[in-house]
């Protein structure tokens, strides 16, 4: 719920817009987007037709707006991670691991829309491998690497994050603190 920063919001408003989400992420946790309509929402979040298309104009168009919201919190966690020095980047990552796990229910409930328009996780996906292709240029890996090379690498390297948080997100675990470990320890593995 993006809110404009001009003046403070309405309370009414932010609650309405609290109950209407918390009442979608539910759904999702129980049953398939596709499966879910606009009067189950009605009766989980208790808010008549009326005051949901005030705000909404279907269950795509709410979809949409909480996974762009979810988006530009992690694109600030990921601007975050690149612009981190050597000496703030581990508390930078279990800060954001921490944040990232506060909100596990409601990305895995986004997660599970796949349409045409909406895929938070492609998105996060494809966020991930872009902030891995700018610390590369930033690190002056370019110097050294093709360009094939980095994007194999922003490819493997997305794909791992992505599937980690999709692993211990789905345990209700919190991200490891030593998930750097882990991942050596896996290629020392596959390599041995």
């Amino acid at each position: 719920m993006t809110l404009s920063h001009n003046k403070s919001p309405d309370l009414r408003v932010v609650k309405t817009h609290k109950v209407i989400r918390e009442a979608f992420i539910m759904l999702l946790s129980e049953q398939e987007y596709n499966d879910i309509t606009i009067q189950a929402i009605l009766d989980c979040a208790k808010v008549n037709r009326a005051t949901f298309y005030k705000y909404y104009s279907g269950k795509g168009d709410l979809a949409g707006q909480m996974i762009d919201d979810f988006k530009q919190e992690v694109s600030q966690l990921f601007q975050d991670r690149l612009n981190a020095d050597s000496q703030m980047l581990q508390m930078i990552m279990e800060n954001h691991s921490q944040k990232l796990f506060e909100r596990r229910q409601q990305m895995l409930a986004l997660w599970k829309i796949r349409s045409q328009h909406h895929n938070l996780y492609h998105d996060m996906f494809l966020m991930g491998k872009q902030n891995f292709i700018e610390l590369a240029k930033k690190q002056k890996a370019t110097d050294y690497l093709t360009a094939e090379a980095i994007d194999y690498q922003a490819t493997m390297m997305a794909t791992i994050l992505m599937s980690s948080f999709k692993y211990y997100f789905e345990k209700d675990l919190p991200i490891p603190a030593d998930l750097k470990v882990e991942w050596e320890q896996m290629l020392i593995i596959t390599m041995s």
